[in-house]
């Protein structure tokens, strides 16, 4: 049972944080930021454009960049976990 929870677990961080990048990467076009796409799916670049995106007009970005380090965070420590369950 813990198995197919840890499953489930890291299968929807996963999931959660791909479409998370893809939609917010879709918005930051959106609103005009240029993107190199291959660099999207690397941590953190998105949040770095964001964060200069947010500064040239005078916003915080902490919401945002919070929730997505929540995410991520998430998915890491579902790694962690999947691994220790089935490293035994």
């Amino acid at each position: 049972m813990i198995q197919l929870i840890g499953i489930i677990w890291i299968a929807s961080a996963i999931l959660i944080a791909v479409i998370q990048n893809v939609v917010f990467m879709h918005w930051l076009k959106k609103q005009g930021v240029r993107i190199v796409f291959v660099l999207g799916g690397t941590p953190w670049y998105l949040d770095s454009a964001y964060r200069k995106w947010c500064k040239s007009r005078g916003r915080s970005p902490r919401r945002i960049l919070t929730l997505r380090a929540v995410c991520l965070a998430n998915a890491i420590v579902a790694a962690i976990v999947f691994i220790m369950v089935y490293a035994k």
